[in-house]
């Protein structure tokens, strides 16, 4: 035969005790919510069961202060006023309209915050990238303009066919190298005969000879601008784009954050607790209902 072991033993007995103990009070007028009787009974009568024991037992106590138990739950409501977890829309607004991608961080979602900070990151260094290009290019044609430009040659033909003044002309040639010095060598035709390599017997020609002469350093010096106009262009409109994604950022930071609260608020509206203390067996226990409203 096969020995039974003592711990097998004492679980056998304390099983039989509480099966003997169930079975003894079968019939007590308030069976035990949590002993399953002989009649099976569905999740609505449980809970009316519940309800009706816990009513007839408050009727039956005079003195509150008289029962023993070592809770003391009153009926209480989840949803309260006060909702954990809400989140501050302006601030995450701000947030992002600092930082874009931080707002999204303070709302809880890492991969939006990543996504509107590889794009500040990527503006910056677009906008920092192509003014260093347009840089290095201004200092290519005006370091040829320095070369192929010259302003002898200029005022030689003012001399020569002008009495050395530009009353005659829309512009006047400035007297320093400024920003403005350098677009209009190459801009108007009226110094064209500055450039180095125009034939000079096309400005005896004719008093308008300027019109019709061509020079091949003047084309490619405004194809080196025109290239340096291109970078600037791009770093500005890189520019926008860090602009954008700071107003984009921060409108998304405030409208996830709304809608957050909007949901925590419509869970706490659906979800609600209710904590009170019922009689099993003569004794009062503590029980929690969660509800859910669909």
């Amino acid at each position: 035969m096969r020995r039974v072991s003592v711990q097998k033993f004492l679980i056998l007995t304390g099983l039989m005790v509480i099966i003997i103990a169930g079975c003894g009070q079968a019939g007590n007028e308030i069976m035990p919510p949590f002993v399953k009787s002989r009649i099976e009974v569905t999740v609505s009568d449980y809970f009316a069961q519940l309800r009706s024991d816990n009513l007839r037992y408050l009727q039956s106590i005079d003195d509150a202060s008289e029962t023993s138990g070592g809770f003391d739950i009153s009926e209480q409501n989840g949803s309260g006023d006060s909702i954990e977890g809400r989140k501050n829309v302006l601030k995450a607004f701000l947030l992002s309209l600092a930082i874009p991608g931080a707002g999204q961080y303070y709302n809880g979602s890492i991969i939006k915050a990543a996504l509107f900070g590889s794009v500040e990151i990527a503006g910056w260094y677009a906008r920092i990238h192509y003014e260093g290009l347009g840089d290095d290019r201004t200092d290519i044609f005006e370091n040829w303009a320095d070369t192929y430009w010259l302003e002898e040659s200029y005022r030689t033909y003012l001399d020569n066919h002008w009495n050395s003044t530009e009353d005659s002309f829309t512009h006047d040639l400035p007297d320093t190298k400024t920003q403005q010095y350098y677009e209009m060598i190459g801009k108007y035709d009226q110094f064209v005969y500055g450039w180095d390599d125009v034939d000079p017997d096309l400005a005896n020609s004719t008093k308008y000879s300027y019109l019709i002469a061509t020079s091949a350093h003047r084309m490619q010096y405004e194809q080196m601008k025109k290239d340096a106009e291109i970078m600037y262009d791009r770093s500005r409109a890189a520019i926008i784009v860090i602009m954008v994604n700071h107003v984009l950022s921060a409108a998304e930071a405030a409208w996830s954050a709304k809608r957050h609260n909007d949901k925590l608020e419509s869970l706490a509206q659906r979800l609600s607790f209710e904590a009170q203390m019922v009689r099993v067996d003569e004794n009062r226990v503590p029980m929690v209902t969660v509800s859910y409203k669909f």
